[in-house]
């Protein structure tokens, strides 16, 4: 296996192994609060590994949720055909994540936007 092919499979990966992680947290949150401890060290624990593996391939992770969405962000928003250009959008949720090395964007992230309410509007 060539250079190229070994980190697109490792990019590959750690998409999914992101997604992953985004599903376990998301479990640990219904958990009392003893257990969401206990877990969320693993949770931790897994993240520094993959974070660890992209740094070996000169990349890193750029989860954008929750931050207002512009044109040119490097996410593809799925649902951007929704709304209206006067709407003020964020991004609601990720769907992949955005991996960047030093040089810009590998790969761009997917995301769902959502609409930032007026009253949300006066509390940035």
């Amino acid at each position: 296996m060539d250079d190229n092919n070994c980190k697109d499979k490792i990019l590959k990966f750690s998409i999914e192994s992101w997604r992953f992680a985004k599903t376990f947290l998301r479990l640990i949150r219904k958990l009392d609060e003893k257990e969401q401890r206990k877990y969320q060290g693993y949770y931790d624990f897994y993240l520094k590994n993959l974070d660890e593996t992209l740094d070996a391939i000169n990349c890193w992770i750029v989860d954008m949720e929750g931050y207002d969405f512009n044109i040119g962000m490097g996410v593809t928003p799925i649902n951007l055909d929704e709304f209206e250009e006067k709407d003020h959008l964020y991004i609601e949720q990720m769907l992949e994540p955005t991996i960047m090395n030093q040089d810009g964007i590998v790969l761009m992230g997917k995301a769902v936007l959502g609409r930032r309410q007026d009253w949300e509007l006066i509390l940035e």
